[in-house]
C-alpha cells in the first residue's frame, strides 16, 4: 500500500483525549457529539481512500497540523485516541497494528490536521 494523505478540519481541544469525554446525569462517560461526528467522518473517509487487507499491516499513521497560531496548537500526542480509533474504524483493522507517530505543526489560515497513514 502506498501511502495516502486525509485532511480533516481541526474543530479544537474537543478531539484531544483530555477534553473528548463527558460524563451525562447518570454518571456514563460519553464522547462529545462533535468529536464522535469527526470521528465518523474521518472514518468514512479512509474508507474511501485506502483498501486494507492484512498484507499491508502493521499500519502507520502520521499526523501533523496547520494552526491559526501558537496558542492554537495542540499536543498532537494527545489526538491520537480518537484518531487511532477512526482509522482502524474506517479500515477494520485491530489499533494494536497500527502505529501513531507526530509530525509537525506549522501556522496557517485554515486549521487543519493532515493525516498519513501507509503500510508496511
Amino acid at each position: 500500500m502506498s501511502k495516502i494523505v486525509i485532511r480533516e478540519p481541526y474543530i479544537g481541544s474537543v478531539l484531544s483525549v483530555n477534553h473528548c469525554y463527558f460524563t451525562n446525569k447518570r454518571g456514563q462517560r460519553l464522547l462529545y457529539p462533535e468529536a464522535k461526528n469527526w470521528m465518523e467522518a474521518l472514518a468514512w473517509d479512509v474508507i474511501a481512500a485506502i483498501e486494507c487487507n492484512t498484507q499491508n499491516l502493521p499500519l502507520k499513521v502520521t499526523v501533523s497540523g496547520v494552526f491559526k497560531d501558537q496558542r492554537s496548537v495542540p499536543d498532537l500526542h494527545n489526538l491520537d485516541k480518537l484518531i487511532m480509533d477512526a482509522v482502524a474504524l474506517g479500515t477494520g483493522v485491530n489499533d494494536r497494528y497500527i502505529g501513531f507517530e507526530t509530525g509537525s505543526s506549522t501556522i496557517g489560515e485554515t486549521p487543519e490536521l493532515i493525516i498519513e497513514i501507509s503500510g508496511a
